[in-house]
């Protein structure tokens, strides 16, 4: 039912409507609340998730509508791709919810450049405490 209710509410309006700023406070909760659980289940300290863990289904459709647009088409990606993806959105959701609260500048991702490693690197120079955050969920200067 709530994948029915984002399809009508979000999904309906377009593959920019899934980008974290474009979402609505209700919307952008409920995928935080997702996102939470997503790492909270994914990573522990010191350990990177092994890439045959399932994703929630509400951050695989938002994934899986940005990767549509930025290929044209079918989707076609490895499970390790799609949970690498799903974390970079996951820290991007995280990083609104972060700007909405606290009213801090930020560049918002596009649909080009949401998974765009160079993007991951600006955010780790203008947000310095992001750092620990990005290790956490095994997004490292080895993966950026």
């Amino acid at each position: 039912m709530l994948l029915s209710e984002f399809g009508n509410e979000v999904l309906s309006r377009g593959s920019a409507a899934v980008l974290p700023q474009n979402l609505n406070q209700k919307w952008l909760g409920i995928l935080q609340r997702r996102v939470d659980e997503f790492i909270d289940s994914h990573f522990e300290p010191q350990t990177c998730p092994a890439s045959d863990r399932t994703v929630d289904p509400l951050l695989t459709v938002c994934v899986s509508e940005i990767l549509h647009h930025q290929e044209g088409g079918t989707v076609k990606t490895t499970e390790a791709e799609l949970l690498r993806k799903t974390t970079i959105f996951a820290v991007a959701v995280t990083m609104e919810s972060i700007h909405r609260g606290a009213q801090r500048p930020l560049e918002p991702p596009t649909l080009d450049n949401i998974f765009a490693t160079e993007r991951l690197v600006r955010l780790k120079t203008a947000y310095p405490e992001l750092e620990a955050f990005l290790e956490r969920v095994c997004v490292t200067a080895a993966t950026v």
